[in-house]
C-alpha cells in the first residue's frame, strides 16, 4: 500500500487528490501491446468469433472498445480485427523496469493461452510500445523521432522480412509499432524506446540537459492509414536498410553520409543518457551488446540461446484492483468506465447515485484511501448533497478528480484522435491541436496497415502514396505531368442577316409527304386562277390572254432537285395582278400588262401558302365578280442557330523515367 499524505476530511475529493493528479513527465511510463494470430492446425481462427465465449476473469468497461475486457491481473484483453490483443497497463520507467516489462510480456501470453480452448496455437503478430508524452509535444516528437531515431529502432526491432515501423502520436503518448518481439530482445527494445522518446521530448522543449541526437536523415515518410501518424518503411532511405544492416551508409539531410554502425551508436548513446538514473546496468546490458555487435540486431536474426522468460506472479496493480466492488458504511462503489487514462465509479446508497471520476495518476491513492476508510465522510457528503446539473460529459473533465450528478454518454469522455485522412496531405494544424475530423475508440481497419502478415505474398514494399510533409524533411521532387490546358468555351451564336429562305419541311418529314402537299396546294392555286380568268372572259368577251398565265406551273410535278430559292410572296403577287386586270380593265389592250417578276413556283413555296377560300364564278351571272381572297403566305421562321460543342480531349499522361537517388523513391506517374 502506497504511503499517503495526511488526509483532511473537510476537503473536497478534488482537493484531497490534487497532489496525486499531476500528469507524468515524458517517457516516465511505458505501455506494451502484443497481437497474436490464432490457428486450429492450419486453419486460421478469427478471435472476434471466440472472445465473448471465453472464461475471462474481467469486465467490459472500455466505452471505446466493445470487445475489451479489463482483467483482474491488470491486463486488458481484446481483438484487433481477427487477431487477439493483450495490453499491459502503463508501467513506470524506474530502475529495474526492463525486467518488469519482460515479466508482463510473459504474463500476457500466459493469460491469453489460459482462456483458449485446447488445440489452438498462438503466433506473435506485432508489438506496440507506447511512451507517455504530453499532447502538446506529441506531433512534433513524432516528426523528430521519425527523422532521427526510427531507423535505429527498426534495426533493433524488425525482422529480416518485416515491412517497417509506424510512428503514431496518440492522446497522452507516442506509439511505436513494429514486428513482434519477446524476451530479452523485447527488453532491449523497451529500453531504447523509453530513452529515445524522452531524448526527443527534451530536445523539443529545449532542455539544457537534452542529449545530442543523431543528425536528421534524408528519408521518405508515408502516411499511416489505420491511425494518424507516419510509416517509415524499410526502403525509406532509398535502399533496403534491413538487407544492408550495419554495412549501410545512410544519407543525411545535410548531403553527407553516415555509416549505419556509427549512426546506431549515436542513437543508443542519446537514449541511454536520457534514461539516466531510471535504469540499472542490467536494464541496458542486452541493448549494449546488440549495438556493439556482440549480439545480432533484429534484422540480422534471432538471439542465440535466448528463450522468453517464464510467467511469474505479477505485482498487484491498481488497474486490476479497481474491478472489485467496495462496500463502505452508507454507500457502495463499483467501476462503470475504465480506460488507461481514467476510471469512473458509481457511488450509490440504494436510492441515490453519483459518478466519481478519477484520473490515472490518482487511481492508486484513491483506492488506498477508500480501503482505509479515509474517504467515507467525503463521499457520503457528496452523495447526500442535493442533486444538481453537474454532468460528466467531456474528456477535459477526466483530467482531475470530481463527483458528478450524471453521465449521459461514456463515449464522450474518450480523447479525440486525429483522423487518418489528415495524414494524406499537408497539415494546417499546429502541433498538439486536434482536427475537426476525429474518431473515438477502436474502429475497424480495412487494409490493416501497421501489420505485415495479412498482405498476400508478404510484399517487401508498399506502393508509396502521398508523402506527408514534415518540417524536418527536405521535400522530394514530385513527378512531372503534362499541364492541362482548359479549352475556350464555344462563341455565342450569331444571328444571321434576314434574307429570303426556303421554308423548312420540318424535322423528320419524308420527302414524298412534302411533294404530295406541294402538288395539292399547287392544284388549288391553279384552280383559283383559272376561275378568275373564266369569270373575266364571260363578262367582257374575248380578250387577249395575259402573259401572266404563261408563268403558272403546269399540273406536272415539279422537280424536287431545284436549288433556286424563290421569293415567298411570288405566287400571291401573280394572283393579285391577275385579279386587278380582270376586274378593273374595261378596254381590251392589245399588249397585256406583264408582272414585274415572273415567279417560278417551287413545291416548298406552295406548301407553305394557305388559301382560305376560292370563289367559283357562275357562267350566267351578270353581277360583278366577287373578289377572290388573296392567298396568305405563312411567314417562315428562321431556324435558331445551333451552338457547336467542341469535344474536350484529355491530355495523355506519359510515364516519366525515374532514377533512384539517396533519400528518394521512384513514384510511378499516374495514367488517367
Amino acid at each position: 500500500m502506497a504511503a499517503l499524505a495526511p488526509f483532511d476530511p473537510g476537503l473536497t475529493l478534488a482537493a484531497a487528490l490534487a497532489a496525486y493528479s499531476r500528469p507524468p513527465p515524458a517517457g516516465s511510463l511505458l505501455g506494451l501491446e502484443h497481437e497474436f494470430t490464432l490457428a486450429d492446425g492450419n486453419q486460421p481462427v478469427d478471435f472476434r468469433s471466440l472472445i465473448h465465449s471465453l472464461p475471462i476473469d474481467g469486465l467490459r468497461l472500455d466505452p471505446g472498445d466493445i470487445n475489451a475486457y479489463r482483467c483482474r491481473s491488470g491486463l486488458a484483453l481484446t481483438c484487433d480485427e481477427a487477431e487477439a490483443e493483450v495490453a499491459t497497463p502503463p508501467l513506470p520507467v524506474r530502475p529495474g523496469f526492463v525486467s518488469e516489462v519482460e515479466d508482463w510480456d510473459a504474463a500476457s501470453r500466459s493469460e491469453l493461452q489460459s482462456v483458449l480452448p485446447g488445440g489452438l496455437s498462438l503466433t506473435g503478430y506485432s508489438t506496440h510500445l507506447s511512451a507517455a508524452l504530453p499532447d502538446s509535444l506529441a506531433e512534433a516528437t513524432a516528426d523528430l523521432y521519425a527523422r532521427t531515431l526510427a531507423p535505429a529502432l527498426a534495426l533493433l526491432m524488425e525482422r529480416p522480412d518485416s515491412h517497417g515501423l509506424y510512428v503514431r502520436p496518440r492522446p497522452g503518448r507516442l506509439e511505436l509499432c513494429g514486428e513482434y518481439v519477446e524476451g530479452p530482445r523485447l527488453g532491449a527494445v523497451a529500453a531504447f524506446v523509453a530513452g529515445s522518446v524522452r531524448a526527443c521530448a527534451m530536445t523539443i522543449i529545449g532542455d539544457p540537459n537534452a542529449p545530442t541526437l543523431p543528425p536528421p536523415l534524408r528519408l521518405q515518410l508515408l502516411p499511416s492509414r489505420e491511425r494518424y501518424g507516419l510509416r517509415v518503411l524499410r526502403d525509406a532511405l532509398g535502399f533496403d536498410l534491413y538487407a544492408a544492416g550495419r554495412r549501410a551508409v545512410l544519407p543525411l539531410d545535410s548531403g553527407a553520409t553516415l555509416p549505419a554502425s556509427q549512426y546506431l551508436d549515436l542513437a543508443w548513446t542519446a537514449a541511454r543518457a536520457a534514461l539516466g538514473a531510471d535504469a540499472r546496468p542490467a536494464d541496458l546490458a542486452v541493448a549494449d551488446q546488440m549495438v556493439a555487435g556482440d549480439l545480432p540486431l533484429g534484422v540480422e536474426g534471432e538471439l542465440p540461446n535466448r528463450s522468453p522468460a517464464s510467467p511469474t506472479r505479477l505485482p498487484s496493480s491498481e488497474f486490476g484492483r479497481l474491478l472489485q466492488p467496495r462496500a463502505r458504511p452508507g454507500f457502495t462503489l463499483r467501476p462503470v468506465v475504465a480506460t488507461w487514462d481514467f476510471t469512473v465509479f458509481l457511488l450509490a446508497d440504494g436510492s441515490r447515485s453519483r459518478y466519481v471520476c478519477i484520473p490515472r495518476p490518482a487511481l492508486a491513492p484513491f483506492l488506498d484511501l477508500v480501503e482505509q476508510g479515509a474517504l467515507d465522510d467525503t463521499l457520503r457528503s457528496h452523495l447526500e448533497a442535493s442533486p444538481g446539473r453537474n454532468v460528466l460529459a467531456s474528456h477535459a473533465q477526466t483530467a482531475r478528480p470530481g463527483v458528478y450528478d450524471a453521465l449521459p454518454d461514456p463515449v464522450g469522455l474518450l480523447a479525440p484522435e486525429r483522423d487518418p485522412e489528415d495524414s494524406l496531405g499537408p497539415s494546417t494544424l499546429e502541433p498538439g491541436t486536434r482536427s475537426a475530423k476525429s474518431r473515438r475508440g477502436k474502429l475497424p481497419a480495412g487494409a490493416r496497415p501497421g501489420k505485415s502478415r495479412p498482405f498476400a505474398g508478404r510484399p517487401g514494399k508498399l506502393t508509396p502514396s502521398t508523402i506527408r510533409p514534415s518540417k524536418f524533411m527536405v521535400p522530394l521532387p514530385s513527378p512531372t505531368t503534362p499541364p492541362i490546358v482548359p479549352l475556350a468555351p464555344p462563341p455565342p451564336p450569331v444571328q444571321p442577316e434576314p434574307r429570303p429562305q426556303r421554308a423548312p419541311s420540318g424535322p423528320g418529314r419524308p420527302p414524298w409527304v412534302v411533294l404530295g402537299s406541294a402538288i395539292v396546294a399547287l392544284v388549288v392555286v391553279v384552280a383559283g386562277v383559272v376561275a378568275v380568268l373564266s369569270t373575266s372572259s364571260s363578262e367582257n368577251g374575248p380578250e387577249p390572254t395575259p402573259t401572266v398565265t404563261q408563268a403558272l406551273p403546269t399540273a406536272s410535278p415539279p422537280r424536287p432537285t431545284e436549288t433556286t430559292t424563290p421569293v415567298a410572296s411570288s405566287t400571291a403577287t401573280a394572283v393579285k395582278a391577275t385579279e386587278t386586270q380582270a376586274a378593273g380593265a374595261t378596254t381590251p389592250s392589245p399588249t397585256p400588262s406583264t408582272p414585274t417578276s415572273t415567279p417560278t413556283v417551287r413545291p416548298t413555296d406552295v406548301a407553305n401558302a394557305t388559301v382560305t377560300s376560292t370563289a367559283t364564278p357562275s357562267p350566267t351571272s351578270t353581277s360583278p365578280p366577287t373578289e377572290t381572297p388573296r392567298p396568305t403566305a405563312t411567314p417562315t421562321k428562321s431556324p435558331a442557330p445551333t451552338a457547336t460543342h467542341t469535344a474536350t480531349v484529355k491530355p495523355t499522361a506519359t510515364k516519366t523515367p525515374c532514377t533512384p537517388t539517396p533519400g528518394a523513391i521512384c513514384t510511378p506517374t499516374p495514367i488517367p
